[in-house]
């Protein structure tokens, strides 16, 4: 019986035996092919693949993050993240089609504006 039960926790333990991620990896390219060419394993606390791009010069970086950190953005950068070996090879970050917080005010402010300006006056 004690080597049934070490037989069973054997073959458990084997079976949660997992690799690691593996991302592509560059940093500030200006050609996204050559940005495939680096491949890394990702730590324990990276758990996703990520692409991000510097709107203003539009440098791409790649590599390994942490699902949260996917979701941080700024004005000066954008990213896009996935989960699966190598799925940041194609992964696109579009500029023009990320509309930022600032805009989304200023555009409220604008229709605000011109609903202000239509409606009649007693």
């Amino acid at each position: 019986m004690k080597h049934l039960l070490l037989a069973v926790f054997l073959a458990a333990g084997l079976c949660n035996v997992s690799t690691a991620l593996e991302c592509h990896f560059c940093t500030h390219s200006k050609n996204d092919e050559e940005c495939n060419k680096g491949i890394i394993p990702c730590g324990q606390n990276k758990n996703s693949c990520i692409v991000s791009i510097n709107v203003e010069n539009g440098l791409l970086s790649k590599g390994c993050a942490h699902l949260s950190d996917c979701a941080l953005a700024s004005k000066h950068m954008k990213s896009k993240c996935c989960d699966v070996d190598l799925c940041n090879a194609k992964l696109k970050v579009n500029n023009s089609s990320m509309v930022t917080q600032s805009n989304l005010f200023l555009l409220l402010g604008a229709v605000v504006a011109l609903l202000h300006e239509m409606v009649p006056r007693t």
